[in-house]
């Protein structure tokens, strides 16, 4: 997921937000966020490119990880550390996947 929303909820509780219709699926902001959404494909990966925020500016790699926190221990615990890594590159640059 590239420039995606990191989670439902960081548009929501604002006054303020971007492209959120054309992002959330009717219902689903009102019992699921985006973290639970990755640990329900599990084990599949995920990929998260320059997460962003409510209003769609890139966030830190500390705010990702705090808003997704609950994800990365999931995975810890069930043995799937890594499993939906945060990156981030700038416009043209290469993917950074394998």
């Amino acid at each position: 997921m590239e420039n995606a929303l990191a989670s439902y909820r960081l548009a929501v509780e604002r006054p303020i937000h971007r492209n959120l219709p054309e992002v959330a699926l009717p219902g689903v902001p009102r019992r699921y966020d985006i973290g639970d959404l990755l640990l329900a494909v599990s084990p599949r990966p995920g990929v998260f490119i320059n997460p962003a925020n409510g209003v769609g500016v890139t966030m830190s790699e500390q705010d990702a990880r705090r808003e997704l926190g609950y994800v990365f221990d999931s995975d810890r615990n069930l043995g799937a550390a890594g499993r939906v890594p945060l990156t981030w590159r700038g416009f043209g640059e290469p993917l950074p996947v394998e």
